[in-house]
């Protein structure tokens, strides 16, 4: 959206657009309006209506939030979230929960589910008992992933005759949503691995470590690096990587797990995404002035 060539100006006459950066030719801005990230929006408003003290902030098409203590705020309500989610479903409150989004297009899913399956069992094998001999290894029946299915979708017939055919590596819950029911399911995880879309907003928002997964041929990764560097909406806001993106042919069991292992052995993974994701779910969202005069 940053450089329109001349031959398109004569097309647009307004211009709504997801990404902080204003929409221009090389002599003239276009008119628009920046609407920002719908999913980062819909997480924090779930996540304010589950504490009533901040019902107040929540208005019919906006809300409130506050700018220098937003991350505390919320972290607050996705701990009392965590722990609920975890004993309503009997997963232990130290034990391993990741958070699998497979995509809502059979494709997506036809790409990613079996290689993140791979993954997952490498990465048990590697770093749980008994054949790992890190002091901290958890047995593996600590290990639980939830598995986030849209209702509806494209890829949840794909999805169940996989499971069936194939089964998981280790204790599994299907979550099947319709209604932002995966955002609990985000607090409670420790690590995702999602595919590319809104969600990979609604992570942020929920301070969940993340690797992207992108279904996409080598030829248009290479043609979409003339122009940008990063592919997701969220990276592209941040200008970096802070959710890994691992884009076609990266989509392997080996790298999954061993990204799966540095997020594990790494006791600040998680903060440290929560500090630099901080102020940039902030440029997410479009703002609206306040008048202040009355």
């Amino acid at each position: 959206i940053n450089h329109l060539r001349k031959w398109q100006e004569h097309r647009l006459d307004f211009m709504y657009y997801t990404i902080p950066w204003e929409p221009a030719t090389w002599t003239f801005s276009y008119p628009g309006e920046y609407i920002g990230q719908y999913g980062v929006y819909e997480a924090i408003k779930e996540l304010y209506k589950k504490e009533p003290k901040l019902n107040q902030y929540i208005n019919p098409e906006s809300l409130f939030i506050s700018r220098s203590h937003f991350a505390a705020t919320t972290e607050k309500i996705i701990e009392k979230t965590r722990k609920q989610f975890r004993s309503d479903h009997q997963i232990p409150q130290n034990g391993i929960l990741l958070f699998v989004s497979p995509g809502n297009e059979r494709s997506e899913a036809e790409f990613c589910l079996d290689e993140s399956r791979q993954g997952i069992a490498e990465f048990m094998y590697k770093y749980f008992l008994p054949n790992s001999f890190e002091p901290r290894a958890l047995p593996r029946s600590e290990l639980t992933t939830v598995l986030c299915i849209q209702k509806g979708s494209n890829s949840a017939d794909y999805i169940k005759e996989n499971l069936k055919a194939r089964g998981w590596p280790c204790k599994l819950i299907t979550l099947e949503c319709s209604n932002n029911e995966h955002l609990d399911a985000l607090c409670a995880s420790d690590y995702g691995l999602i595919h590319d879309g809104e969600i990979i907003g609604e992570a942020c928002v929920c301070h969940l470590p993340t690797m992207i997964l992108f279904d996409m041929k080598r030829r248009h990764h290479l043609w979409h690096h003339l122009h940008n560097r990063w592919w997701n909406r969220m990276c592209l806001i941040a200008d970096k990587d802070i959710y890994p993106e691992l884009i076609g042919s990266q989509v392997w069991h080996g790298k999954i797990c061993d990204t799966l292992g540095e997020y594990y052995l790494n006791p600040r993974t998680r903060v440290d995404m929560m500090s630099k994701w901080e102020p940039f779910i902030k440029q997410a969202l479009c703002f609206k002035n306040i008048d202040r005069s009355i």
